[in-house]
C-alpha cells in the first residue's frame, strides 16, 4: 500500500510501471505466434529486455521499494543488452545486417557492465554502501562528492540511454530521405509509421538520459514517452502480421528506389533481388526470365547476369530454381494430398517431367521419394 501521497501522483506512480509489465506481456503474445524465424526470436527477446529496462528506470525514478538502489544497480547489464538488441533489430531492418543474440558486439557491454558492478568483490579496498546507490543527478554536487567507484556507478545510467539513441538514430538518418520520396499508392505510409514509432523510442532515450543527469523529475516524465513507445510499437506489431519482416521488405524496397537517382549499388540490388523472391515470390512465374528480372530491377539484363555470377556464384537459372525448390519441398511436406503436377505448376516450372528432372538434379531424388522420406509416420 502507498501512503503519503495524493490520489494523482499514485495514479502516476503506477502508470509509470505500464512498459514494465507490458514489455513482458508483448514477449509472451509474440513468443505464442507460430513465426519462429531468427529476425522473429530478436524482436521478442528485445520486448523482453525493453521491459526491464523499463522496471529498471521506474523504480529508480519512484524509489517506492526498499533497497531500490540495489535492485536498479544489479539491472544495469541488462539495459546495455536491450540496447544492443534493439540495434540488432534495427541494422537488420534498415540494412539487412545480421547478428546473433551472443555475439561479442551485442554482449560486450553488459559484459563490463555487470564486471564493474562486482568490482567490489573482487577489490578488497572497495566496498557496497548502498547509500551512495542512492538516485543521484550526475549534474549536481552530491555526484561530485561521491567516491570515484559510485561516480562511476551512476554513470552508468546515461550511458545506457546514450547508448539506445546512438543505435537507434544511425539507422534512422540512413533512410530519413522516406520523407521527400513519392509515396505511390500510399506503399510508404507503413514504413513512416514505423519510423514514427520508433523515433518515440530515441525520443524517449533523450528524456531518460537527461533525466539521469539533471533530475528525477525529468527521468520520470520520460516514462511517459516510453509507455507511449511501447504502445505504438504494441498496435503496429499486432495490427500487420509479420511486423518485422514486412518492414524489413518495405525499407530494402524505398531504398532500392531511391538509390535508382544514384546508380548502381550492388549490395541493394541483391537485398531487393532476395526480397523479391521471398516475399512477392516471383519465381512462381513460369515466364519469369533473365530480362524480365533484370527490367524490375532497372538495370540491364547482363548487369543482372554478372551481380549472380561474381557476387552469388550462381546463374540466373540455378538461382531461381533454389527458390522454387525449397517452396516445392516444403508443399510436398505439408501438403501430403496435393499432386505433384500441381506443385510443379504452383512454383512455376511449365511441366511436371522439368520439375521431376531439376529436382532429381538438385536433391538427388524425385519429388515422390522426397515426400515419402519426409512424409510423417
Amino acid at each position: 500500500m502507498i501512503t503519503g501521497y495524493s490520489d494523482a501522483y499514485i495514479i502516476l506512480i503506477v502508470f509509470s510501471f505500464f512498459s514494465a509489465f507490458f514489455g513482458p506481456v508483448l514477449f509472451m503474445a509474440e513468443l505464442a505466434k507460430p513465426d519462429k524465424s531468427k529476425q522473429s526470436r530478436i524482436f521478442t527477446f528485445s520486448q523482453f529486455m525493453l521491459g526491464i529496462w523499463a522496471f529498471q528506470i521506474a523504480l529508480y525514478s519512484t524509489g517506492i521499494i526498499k533497497h531500490y538502489q540495489v535492485i536498479c544497480t544489479a539491472l544495469l547489464p541488462f539495459g546495455f543488452y536491450a540496447a544492443s538488441l534493439q540495434g540488432m533489430r534495427f541494422k537488420w531492418i534498415f540494412e539487412n545486417s545480421r547478428g546473433s543474440l551472443l555475439t561479442p558486439v551485442v554482449t560486450l557491454p553488459a559484459l563490463i557492465a555487470l564486471l564493474y558492478i562486482l568490482f567490489p568483490l573482487l577489490s578488497p579496498a572497495t566496498d557496497y554502501n548502498t547509500d551512495m546507490m542512492n538516485f543521484v543527478p550526475v549534474c549536481s554536487r552530491e555526484f561530485s562528492a561521491l567516491p570515484i567507484y559510485y561516480r562511476g556507478l551512476h554513470l552508468l545510467f546515461p550511458l545506457i540511454s546514450l547508448y539506445h539513441i546512438i543505435l537507434l538514430a544511425t539507422p534512422l538518418a540512413s533512410i530519413s530521405y522516406i520523407w521527400k520520396m513519392e509515396n505511390k499508392a500510399g506503399s510508404l505510409n507503413f514504413v513512416k509509421a514505423a519510423y514514427i514509432s520508433d523515433t518515440l523510442l530515441i525520443v524517449t532515450s533523450v528524456f531518460l538520459m537527461t533525466g539521469f543527469l539533471f533530475s528525477r523529475v525529468i527521468l520520470f516524465t520520460g516514462l511517459l514517452f516510453a509507455n507511449l513507445a511501447y504502445i505504438t510499437t504494441f498496435v503496429n506489431a499486432h495490427r500487420f502480421p509479420n511486423f518485422n519482416g514486412r518492414l524489413h521488405f518495405e525499407v530494402i524496397k524505398a531504398r532500392y528506389e531511391h538509390s535508382k537517382i544514384r546508380g548502381i549499388d550492388v549490395d541493394l540490388i541483391i537485398n531487393r533481388l532476395s526480397d523479391m523472391m521471398r516475399y512477392e515470390k516471383v519465381y512462381a512465374d513460369e515466364d519469369l526470365s533473365l530480362k524480365g528480372l533484370a527490367g524490375e530491377l532497372n538495370i540491364s539484363p547482363q548487369q543482372l547476369s554478372q551481380i549472380l555470377n561474381e557476387r552469388l556464384n550462381k546463374n540466373f537459372n540455378r538461382y531461381v530454381n533454389e527458390f522454387r525448390l525449397e517452396e516445392a519441398k516444403k508443399m510436398l511436406r505439408d501438403e501430403p494430398k496435393r499432386s505433384i503436377t500441381s506443385i510443379a505448376y504452383a512454383v512455376g516450372f511449365n511441366s511436371s517431367s522439368t520439375f521431376s528432372i531439376v529436382f532429381s538434379k538438385y536433391e538427388e531424388c524425385t519429388p515422390r521419394e522426397y515426400r515419402l522420406k519426409n512424409s510423417p509416420e
